[in-house]
């Protein structure tokens, strides 16, 4: 019969024609293909698909698993196993006695959750966890090097000193922007306004962004000098223009 190997293709790669084989797979589907071949050309294909199981991993979406408080992320299995839910500490998005291979949750702090498989396995009988980093939004402060412009003081220091921040946009009245923690803004002209305001928009590493605005007074000074030139009245003074 046509029954002498001629070589085993595994994920499409040729491994050897050896009438007994084994192979090292890594956990996952994989299609394994013998052709074998007698000595007068007689030939056939044999294919089929095995599926090498082992201890289930959470796919998290965002995959990075972290968020800002008040956004949500789904955690999935991916199988058809189906496992009960608990949280540390406890999310109160995530229902008492959840059943199921995926949820999305919301936490309000950093939380690990623990799949329990309802059914064992004959590779894995343990449980499953997985955490998700809760980032805080950015708590908002600033500081300037004055408290007030004017035409010889005419540039201002602007640092975000914000708590959970890491990067900073800078915006001004005349429309530009600037990015960057620290940056120094100079005016050019102050004669005609009394303050100038800035807006600050300070983002975590996540993007997650909270905004302030903010104005500088602009202390003008002026010289009164006395009125020289006098109604030349005796009962006003005794200088003449």
């Amino acid at each position: 019969g046509c029954n002498n190997p001629k070589s085993w293709i595994v994920d499409g790669i040729e491994r050897g024609g050896r009438n007994t084989m084994e192979f090292t797979l890594p956990v996952g589907r994989h299609n394994i293909e013998l052709a074998s071949v007698n000595a007068i050309g007689c030939s056939t294909r044999v294919r089929d698909t095995i599926l090498v199981m082992g201890e289930p991993q959470v796919l998290l979406s965002p995959e990075d698993g972290e968020i800002c408080i008040g956004d949500s992320l789904l955690l999935d299995v991916g199988s058809n196993i189906q496992y009960s839910w608990s949280s540390t500490p406890y999310d109160s998005s995530l229902p008492n006695g959840y059943v199921g291979s995926s949820a999305t949750v919301q936490p309000m702090q950093t939380t690990t959750y623990t799949l329990t498989p309802l059914e064992e396995t004959p590779c894995f009988r343990g449980n499953t966890k997985a955490t998700v980093t809760v980032l805080d939004y950015p708590t908002l402060k600033v500081e300037t090097n004055r408290p007030t412009l004017s035409l010889d003081n005419n540039a201002v220091s602007l640092t975000d000193i914000s708590p959970n921040h890491t990067n900073t946009t800078w915006t001004f009245d005349d429309s530009t922007i600037a990015h960057g923690s620290h940056h120094t803004r100079w005016y050019a002209n102050l004669t005609e306004v009394d303050s100038v305001c800035i807006g600050m928009i300070s983002c975590n590493r996540y993007k997650c962004c909270r905004d302030t605005s903010f104005c500088i007074p602009v202390k003008t000074f002026s010289l009164w000098f006395p009125n020289a030139f006098t109604p030349s009245l005796e009962e006003n003074n005794r200088f003449k223009a």
